[in-house]
C-alpha cells in the first residue's frame, strides 16, 4: 500500500555532482586504477587478518577473525574498514562497466567491449570477488551481478525484449548458481560433509530454505519467543546514523551489529560470537512496535522504496551517474531491506554511495540537463 500511496521525489538532477556526467577517459583510468588498488590492498588486509590458509580449497571459507576472548574462548572480529576498503574494488569493476557499456558506436548502437576491454573488466569483476568467494558470502556476489544486469538493461538493451530476456535469464540462472554452489562449498568448509539429498531438496535449501530473502521461519520464531521483553520503539531504526561517531568519543554508542545479536542471544539463546541473526523487515517491526509493526513498518518500507524509484526514474539510461547509483543500490534498497535489518541496510547503502560521489565529483559538468521528460 505504501508504494502505491507515494508519489514525491528528490530532483537529484540539480545536484552539481549528478550533472558531472562527462567521464573524461584519463579520469576514469585514474579512478578505476586507485579504486581497484585499494580494493587489493583491503582485501590482502582481511586475508591477512583472518589467517585464510590457501593449502586447501575446501577450507578457504574463513567468515571471521579468530582473537582470544578474556573468558579463554574464542571471539570474532568485525574488520569493518577493511571490508570496506575492500568493496572498492567492486566501485573500479561498476565505473568501469558503466564507463565502457554506455559508450556508443556511429549507428547509436552500444560499442562491443572488445578483447582488450573484456579482460580488463573479468579481471575486475575477479578482483571483487575474491574475498566474497573466500568469506562464502554469496548475497555479495549475487549483488554485483545484479548491478551490471540493471546497467546493461538501461544502457546496453537498446530497447530489444528478446534480448532483455536472454540476458536476464541467464543472469538469473547464473545467481542460482553462484546461491546452490556457494551454499554447499560453506557447509562442506563449515560442517566437514554435504548432506545427500535429491537435487530439488538442495535447490530449494540453499535458495529459499536458507533462511535469506525473505525469513518467514525467522519471524514466525521471533514473535512466538519475544516473550515480555520491552519493545525498541523504533530505536533500531536509527541506529545507522551513530555508526560514523568513533567509539573512543561515545564508548557506548549503539552499534549496527546489535539487532542481529539480540535477535541470537537474546531471542534464540545462542552464544553470540560475531555474527548474529538479522531479523528480516518484520521480525524487526515486531521487535520495535509488537503487531502494529506488522502493519506500519511495511507501509512506510513500501513509500521508500517508491521514493528510490521515482527519483531515479527520468534519470535512468540517461544520466550515468544516476543509473550507476541506482544499479548500485537497488539490491541493497529492494531486496536486503526485506531479508536483513533497516540500520544494516542503510549502512550498507551509504558506503556503496560516498565512494561512487566521490568518483563522480572529478567528473565534468555536462553542457545541458540530462533528464527523461
Amino acid at each position: 500500500m505504501g508504494y502505491i500511496f507515494w508519489k514525491k521525489r528528490l530532483a537529484i538532477e540539480k545536484f552539481q555532482t549528478m550533472r558531472k556526467t562527462e567521464w573524461p577517459p584519463v579520469r576514469v583510468i585514474v579512478l578505476v586504477t586507485l579504486f581497484a588498488i585499494l580494493g587489493m590492498i583491503g582485501t590482502y588486509g582481511l586475508i591477512k587478518s583472518t589467517g585464510v590458509s590457501f593449502s586447501s580449497i575446501i577450507g578457504l571459507s574463513a567468515k571471521r577473525t579468530v582473537n582470544a576472548s578474556d573468558n579463554g574462548g574464542d571471539e570474532y572480529a568485525h574488520a569493518g574498514y577493511l571490508r570496506w576498503v575492500a568493496q572498492c574494488s567492486k566501485v573500479a569493476f561498476l565505473l568501469l562497466y558503466m564507463a565502457w557499456g554506455s559508450q556508443k558506436n556511429s549507428a547509436g548502437q552500444p560499442r562491443k567491449f572488445g578483447f582488450i576491454r573484456t579482460v580488463a573488466l573479468a579481471f575486475l569483476a575477479f578482483s571483487c570477488s575474491v574475498w566474497p568467494i573466500i568469506s562464502s558470502s554469496r548475497s555479495a556476489v549475487v549483488e554485483t551481478v545484479f548491478a551490471i544486469t540493471v546497467i546493461y538493461i538501461y544502457e546496453r538493451n537498446g530497447g530489444s525484449v528478446t534480448r532483455f530476456i536472454r540476458v536476464g535469464s541467464a543472469c538469473l540462472v547464473f545467481a542460482l548458481t553462484v546461491l546452490v554452489v556457494m551454499g554447499l562449498w560453506r557447509n562442506l568448509s563449515q560442517r566437514g560433509e554435504v548432506a545427500q539429498a535429491p537435487f530439488a531438496q538442495t535447490f530449494a535449501d540453499q535458495t529459499l530454505g536458507s533462511g535469506n530473502f525473505m525469513p518467514a521461519e525467522r519471524t514466525a520464531f521471533i514473535m512466538a519467543h519475544y516473550g515480555g521483553k520491552e519493545y525498541m520503539y523504533g530505536s533500531s531504526y536509527l541506529t545507522w546514523l551513530a555508526e560514523p561517531i568513533p567509539k573512543s568519543i561515545w564508548p557506548d554508542r549503539p552499534d549496527i551489529s546489535d539487532m542481529a545479536s539480540f535477535v541470537k542471544g537474546e531471542i534464540y539463546q545462542r552464544q553470540v560470537l560475531q555474527a548474529g541473526y538479522p531479523p528480516g523487515m518484520m521480525g524487526e517491526a515486531f521487535i520495535n512496535f509488537g503487531y502494529v509493526g506488522l502493519i506500519v513498518v511495511p507501509f512506510f518500507i513500501g513509500c521508500l522504496l517508491r521514493f528510490v524509484y521515482l527519483t531515479f526514474r527520468p534519470l535512468l539510461g540517461v544520466n550515468k551517474n544516476a543509473t550507476l547509483l541506482y544499479a548500485a543500490i537497488l539490491w541493497q534498497i529492494g531486496l536486503q531491506i526485506i531479508d536483513l535489518d533497516f540500520s544494516l541496510v542503510m549502512l550498507n547503502a551509504v558506503t556503496t554511495i560516498l565512494p561512487l560521489l566521490l568518483a563522480f565529483s572529478f567528473m565534468k559538468k555536462p553542457s545541458q540537463r540530462l533528464v527523461r521528460l
